[in-house]
């Protein structure tokens, strides 16, 4: 059996590999909450542990770019009433949004040394 096709597409779509970690996780959560062994709340609780776990080992440092966001929105639905809620998530997001890529503009355009052109 030739592996050349598996191992191409290990090499360039790593992210089938935290795909296929993701498969045992998959199982064992359906089969718990099928069986009536995985409450509502422990649901909600696996799947943000789970999900926090995969984009931590899939983006390393970069997850903060997805974390921090979902961070503030679950802060703003419990603390805010409902009719202000969308009003702060978005601003908070867009907000984030723009600090972010002002942030990859700078990194990328302004921190580059000057060169001499002659």
């Amino acid at each position: 059996m030739d592996l050349g096709f598996l191992q191409f597409e290990l090499d360039y779509y790593p992210v089938t590999i935290y795909q296929f970690m993701n498969v045992p996780l998959a199982l064992m959560f359906y089969h718990l909450s099928i069986t009536g062994h995985l409450p509502l709340a422990a649901r909600y609780i696996f799947l943000m542990i789970g999900g926090i776990l995969m984009a931590i080992v899939s983006m390393g440092p970069y997850a903060v770019l997805v974390l921090i966001p979902s961070i503030f929105s679950v802060i703003f639905i419990h603390s805010l009433e409902p009719r202000i809620v969308h009003k702060f998530t978005f601003l908070t997001q867009m907000g984030w949004q723009t600090l972010c890529h002002l942030w990859l503009h700078y990194k990328d355009y302004y921190l580059q040394e000057a060169t001499d052109i002659k």
